[in-house]
């Protein structure tokens, strides 16, 4: 009798301390899922993976829902490899005064009124509308007004801008932040300059897939990016300023020299707009990509022979021509004077007439340009070419929904504040000049 009291008591003995440890690891399992997956308090509609809802516009002034987007599990982040990285990119900061965010179950963008489903793609996609910018109670009682609509008649906009300045750019500096910010959760695609880290310039200035120049053949890549013009698709292509030989000693680059013309070939390119000096502040920039003149050089398939080379204050025209085996062709190419990386133009009226003198040759699309990046010097050429466009055709003036529209092709284009406000400054003298 005792022994089969005993026996039952050691199974009742193991049977809680069985109990006891399942129980112990369940509560630790949980500690350790509470851990790693916090709760965010953010509204119960929002799936992980989705970009959230960009609004721009404040209530009372106060900052309200600040959500940062998370990539989907099976998504990880895109890191960017160790490399040269551009000396003037800083990691963009989202507006302190801007509400990003409002989550809801159809993640959503809300511009002036327009809804767009996103939930087709992760991709942040806006429409090329104005946009209105509501502003903190310091900046909008500086600037006279509670909030900014970014496009402007031609008419209204010099004395728009002065009441948006008011003896400060904060307000644009705001505007450029938007877009530093807007940059950094637009998710695209860059596997095929990953795929290539020898042939970019930058590790951190790469293009798009689904706008970048592809070659013919199996060997496809280049920094190049195609960009439109105002109502013109394929207007442009923006690339770097070509790697060369004497920048490849430490085997982490490629000379990309023969690709360019490759490029300049395929493409059937007339017109090429130089921005950058090959070196600047001791540093190389890009390659001389052209013989010496009267001689001839071959890069790759295409033979080049520079004919001519006229200089004047705005620029230097030089006249090549190329030629494969079966055909010959001639291209122009426009090297602009005096321009230094990550500024504004030196001389505004010389950019101007630069763009003019280059516009009423018609060259056929797609014009090349350049600077050393392919970001900054070149957003904001392209940028000043549509809105010149934008005010001659329709008489209204948008550089926020420019500079937004020319980034959804390629990152960073025009990569600085100082930059940013260039473009207010050269339209600016446009109007009053009457050059439109």
């Amino acid at each position: 009798m005792l022994e089969a009291i005993d026996i039952v008591l050691i199974c009742l003995g193991t049977a809680l301390s069985i109990l006891a440890l399942v129980t112990l690891s369940l509560l630790l399992f949980i500690r350790w899922r509470n851990s790693r997956y916090p709760s965010s308090g953010v509204s119960k509609g929002y799936r992980s993976g989705e970009p959230p809802m960009l609004n721009s516009s404040l209530k009372n002034g106060a900052i309200t829902n600040v959500i940062v987007p998370v990539p989907p599990a099976d998504k990880p982040q895109k890191a960017i490899a160790n490399g040269n990285r551009h000396p003037e990119m800083k990691p963009a900061q989202i507006p302190t005064n801007i509400i990003v965010g409002l989550v809801n179950e159809n993640v959503e963008i809300k511009t002036n009124g327009d809804i767009h489903d996103c939930r087709a793609s992760h991709s942040i996609k806006r429409p090329h509308r104005p946009t209105r910018i509501s502003l903190s109670p310091n900046l909008a009682k500086a600037a006279q007004v509670e909030a900014v609509q970014t496009e402007h008649t031609v008419d209204d906009f010099i004395e728009d801008l002065k009441r948006i300045r008011s003896g400060s750019d904060s307000v644009l500096y705001e505007e450029f932040q938007i877009l530093e910010s807007w940059d950094t959760t637009r998710e695209k695609s860059c596997c095929a300059a990953e795929n290539a880290r020898t042939r970019n310039r930058f590790a951190d200035i790469l293009p798009y897939d689904d706008s970048r120049v592809i070659l013919r053949g199996r060997d496809d890549y280049i920094n190049a990016s195609l960009v439109d013009g105002y109502h013109t698709c394929g207007q442009f292509i923006a690339t770097q300023g070509p790697i060369g030989p004497e920048e490849i000693g430490d085997g982490k680059k490629e000379s990309t020299v023969n690709h360019f013309w490759r490029m300049i070939w395929e493409k059937n390119v007339q017109c090429v707009l130089m921005l950058t000096d090959c070196v600047e502040n001791m540093r190389q920039r890009c390659a001389k990509y052209w013989p010496p003149l009267g001689e001839t050089q071959r890069y790759g398939d295409v033979e080049v022979d520079l004919v001519s080379e006229c200089e004047d204050p705005v620029c230097i025209q030089r006249e090549l021509n190329i030629s494969t085996a079966s055909e010959r062709r001639q291209v122009s190419q426009f090297h602009f004077l005096n321009w230094s990386d990550a500024h504004g133009p030196e001389n505004t009226v010389q950019l101007l007439d630069f763009i003019d003198r280059v516009a009423r040759k018609q060259f056929r699309k797609p014009i090349v340009v350049h600077c050393s990046a392919g970001v900054g010097r070149t957003g904001v050429l392209i940028a000043l070419w549509r809105l010149l466009e934008q005010a001659r055709q329709d008489k209204v003036i948008d550089v926020f929904g420019t500079v937004d529209a020319l980034r959804q092709q390629r990152s960073r284009m025009v990569q600085t504040p100082e930059q940013y406000l260039s473009l207010y400054e050269a339209l600016s003298l446009v109007i009053l000049d009457q050059r439109l």
